[in-house]
């Protein structure tokens, strides 16, 4: 067995082919590379979005939640609409409530592209992966 340079050591100590390829790391029950001590797990290779920003995400659980909200503020803005006194300004509430219908729709639409992008990078991530096993 060579000393090696701490370059090729990693946190190793030593440059030896028989060390384990995998290293426990951690309580999580992940592994990190013995050769590569700096890689990332198995469980964050595939997880990109985590060096997004985080005003990219779409989180389209998130989206549907107040898709709904605006929705049942609009449906309480036309109840209380119906027995209003004459003295208020009735249209522009109504406008309002149709505002706050276009935007649950428009977050549902949202949140329906985001899920299918999701379900479309998922694909095609595990095809890469699955290309790259292969060699």
């Amino acid at each position: 067995m060579e000393q090696a340079s701490e370059h090729q050591a990693g946190r190793t100590g030593t440059y030896d082919d028989n060390i384990p390829r995998d290293i426990p790391h951690g309580n999580d029950n992940t592994f990190r590379s013995a050769v590569f001590p700096c890689s990332p797990s198995a469980d964050e290779r595939f997880r990109h979005d985590r060096r997004m920003p985080p005003q990219l995400h779409l989180h389209p659980d998130r989206l549907h939640g107040h898709a709904r909200s605006a929705s049942g503020l609009a449906d309480e803005l036309h109840a209380a609409l119906r027995g209003a006194p004459a003295g208020l300004d009735i249209e522009r509430l109504r406008r309002a409530a149709g505002e706050l219908v276009e935007l649950s729709d428009a977050l549902r639409g949202a949140a329906a592209a985001g899920s299918a992008a999701d379900a479309e990078l998922s694909t095609a991530l595990t095809r890469l992966r699955d290309a790259l096993d292969l060699r």
